[in-house]
């Protein structure tokens, strides 16, 4: 009888992206609560400005971020939610 064992074994670069990961999802689950936050309060402005700006006084993000190109889930988080929501 043969019994499969699944060993990973991790370098200190694989913990690095590991933990990147999970701090990007983390960071995107407090993107979303915001807007959602915004959106209970009968906000309609998606816009990445004024996210941007809620996000760093939320102190998650650092507004201009969401501009970079390693933050485009974060836009398409906060498109999806400009969408959802209509014109301001």
């Amino acid at each position: 009888m043969f019994v499969s064992i699944k060993v990973t074994v991790y370098t200190d670069e694989t913990r690095a992206y590991t933990e990147i990961a999970l701090n990007r999802k983390a960071n995107l689950t407090k993107v979303h609560e915001l807007c959602l936050k915004e959106h209970a309060k009968g906000s309609r402005d998606f816009s990445l400005s004024t996210i941007g700006r809620l996000i760093e006084a939320d102190g998650i993000l650092k507004g201009r971020a969401l501009y970079n190109a390693q933050s485009a889930g974060y836009r398409a988080l906060i498109e999806a939610w400009s969408a959802s929501a209509g014109p301001p």
